[in-house]
């Protein structure tokens, strides 16, 4: 699922071809548009790891609605999420599946960390300074729900189907970045 329709075209062709790269995997893709956003470009390319692309309006939405809408339309074994500004590494699916299932995943999860990216380098911890910084990473309590979802980020995770039962279907109406 990639929310998108609020940045330009070049950002989202950026986060698709991120997944096209995966080492793992074949994809369906949702474009989820929370605002009007010409998407033929993307559709038109010839993909090797995306079997196919299709687009839900979801116009004038918060992102939250837009997100509830892309699982709500998700087929397949398991789903993931990926903002139109956000890009995952080429050997992301690959490492979150490991080991390999021998079989369909059922009740599976799996996060990564998160890594930020800035023009100009930062301080870093224990001196010097990055570009790029460990957004989140790792579960620090399991006492609510809320604690749980800030130990990673939306483009970090992949789960099984199974997971989606009807009560998460329905959209908390979150705003969000």
């Amino acid at each position: 699922i990639v929310r998108c329709g609020g940045r330009p075209i070049e950002l989202l062709r950026t986060a698709v071809e991120s997944v096209e790269k995966q080492t793992y995997g074949k994809f369906h893709l949702i474009l989820a548009k929370y605002q009007e956003l010409d998407v033929e470009p993307i559709l038109n390319q010839q993909y090797k790891n995306i079997t196919s692309i299709s687009v839900l309006e979801s116009m004038g939405g918060i992102r939250s609605t837009t997100l509830w809408a892309g699982i709500k339309a998700a087929r397949g074994d398991c789903f993931s999420v990926l903002d139109d500004d956000d890009v995952y590494f080429s050997d992301h699916f690959e490492r979150l599946f490991q080991p390999f299932p021998a079989e369909r995943p059922v009740k599976f999860f799996a996060y990564s960390g998160s890594i930020s990216g800035y023009g100009e380098p930062k301080s870093i911890q224990g001196g010097g300074a990055d570009r790029r910084e460990i957004f989140r990473f790792g579960i620090t309590g399991a006492s609510d729900l809320m604690q749980i979802s800030d130990a990673f980020a939306s483009n970090s995770f992949v789960a099984s189907m199974d997971l989606v039962e009807q009560s998460l279907q329905s959209d908390p109406l979150m705003h969000t970045n």
